[in-house]
């Protein structure tokens, strides 16, 4: 089982990093303006209705900032917290990259084969590394430019997304190509690493919006986990036919694509917290994800 271990420490941060970016942009193009904006103007708004109230009644002033409480407190602790971080996201993300690149040297075991890899364009290793590198470079500047300037750029955002779907294809990409190696070399195996990375990417996202993005990332969310649930299905079928662990990969496909839009929906609906369904998202997709590409890995290393 180790041997799978670097594989999924890879495909698994590496691929949460790359979704996070793509649902982002996509998020960020459906709901205009970034998060710092939305809590600008909401502080904004607070401090003219305090300076308004300063010619006002006492009892006005009064109502008025037991409103600005009230609304302080509807603020989930992140979102507090992230105020003025929107450089948390982008480094979280660059975090988890370079998590997953360990685990690519890990998987080569010497780190000179990682250089000798990118010495030739045609190999695998290569492309994945050559479109890595272009999605770390992107994110450090828009790290950089959401510490100095206080918000992120859409441009360098969709920028990032483009290098990120880049990886999450030639990463797929890269295991439908051992031809020899049946459980790998199936056209479901390039969008089953796709839209995997897209659910965990949604887990991301949603710890880092507001409550604006959130209501659309959630809806987009219950989208993902339908087209994971149907793509999963698909390899599950397919690796019956070649005595897979099947039941782990609906195990997988329960926890992850059925629970993750289960808990979206629950929070469309009102039942479940803002924070408590960001966390329950991300925990679901990545646990579903990891069970799913365990047995994918299993099957194709040990046999």
């Amino acid at each position: 089982m180790l041997e799978i271990l670097p594989l999924l420490v890879f495909t698994t941060c590496g691929g949460i990093a790359a979704g996070a970016y793509v649902v982002s942009a996509f998020a960020g193009l459906c709901v205009p303006g970034s998060m710092l904006d939305a809590m600008k103007s909401e502080s904004s708004a607070q401090n003219d209705g305090g300076k308004t109230g300063d010619a006002q009644s006492k009892k006005a002033e009064g109502t008025e900032e037991a409103h600005a409480t009230t609304e302080g407190n509807a603020l989930s602790v992140v979102e507090k917290f992230n105020l003025n971080r929107t450089w948390l996201f982008p480094l979280v993300c660059i975090a988890l990259l370079g998590i997953g690149l360990l685990g690519t040297l890990m998987h080569l075991g010497q780190p000179l084969r990682f250089i000798n890899g990118m010495a030739n364009p045609a190999s695998m290793i290569s492309q994945e590394s050559y479109w890595a590198i272009a999605f770390g470079v992107l994110m450090v500047v828009d790290l950089l430019l959401a510490k100095t300037k206080g918000q992120p750029m859409m441009v360098i955002r969709w920028l990032a997304a483009i290098a990120a779907c880049g990886l999450m294809f030639v990463t797929g990409l890269a295991y439908f190509d051992c031809y020899f190696i049946a459980p790998w070399s199936d056209a479901i195996t390039i969008p089953l690493f796709i839209v995997g990375d897209l659910a965990m990417g949604a887990g991301i996202c949603l710890l880092f919006a507001d409550h604006k993005e959130r209501s659309v990332l959630h809806i987009l969310n219950v989208a993902i986990c339908a087209a994971w649930l149907a793509v999963a299905c698909a390899y599950a079928v397919f690796g019956a036919d070649l005595g897979m662990q099947v039941g782990v990969i609906v195990a997988g496909v329960i926890i992850g694509a059925i629970g993750s839009a289960i808990v979206s929906i629950a929070h469309i609906q009102g039942k479940l917290s803002e924070q408590n369904a960001a966390i329950a998202v991300l925990v679901c997709a990545v646990v579903g994800v990891v069970l799913v590409r365990g047995v994918f890995f299993v099957a194709g290393v040990i046999g």
